[in-house]
């Protein structure tokens, strides 16, 4: 008699070839028959083809990263060293919560709280003139500086 150890079929949730997703259950994908979502491309095809998407895969990403070198250098402008590292703290914490997996609602509310209150005291410094800013100005700012965080967490 033949003994099979396996992983029961409805526990699998996704598959790779080398870096390449080629079957996920959640989000329907499915490059090994051809079915679903992967555009009737079969596993044949990801291998013959897989230089290729490795390379696109890997121009993207150093396309990403310097962007996120521009856009931080921007924030860290912005804020000077200190609340920049405070920044970076923040976004720690919301990435990496402790107890759960994900950050709730109420802690990315507090997170953009946060932020917005760093960008404010960096620009209250930078104001420097005893000046406050009126609320349209204020909110000008804020959306401003909400905006530069946008583009640091996409």
């Amino acid at each position: 008699e033949l003994f099979v150890f396996a992983i029961p079929e409805h526990r699998i949730v996704g598959v790779k070839y080398k870096d390449r997703v080629v079957w996920d259950k959640d989000q329907r994908i499915d490059c090994v028959f051809g079915s679903m979502r992967g555009n009737g491309g079969t596993i044949d095809v990801v291998i013959d083809k897989y230089d290729e998407w490795k390379r696109e895969k890997d121009r993207e990403e150093a396309a990403n990263r310097a962007r996120q070198a521009e856009v931080s250098s921007r924030v860290r402008s912005a804020l000077g060293n200190q609340r920049f590292e405070a920044l970076k703290d923040l976004s720690s914490r919301l990435q990496h919560p402790t107890g759960s997996l994900l950050a709730t609602d109420q802690a990315v509310e507090a997170y953009v709280v946060s932020a917005t209150n760093l960008f404010r005291a960096a620009r209250a410094e930078g104001n420097g003139n005893g000046e406050e800013d009126d609320a349209a100005t204020r909110r000008l700012h804020d959306i401003k500086a909400l905006d530069l965080l946008s583009e640091l967490v996409a």
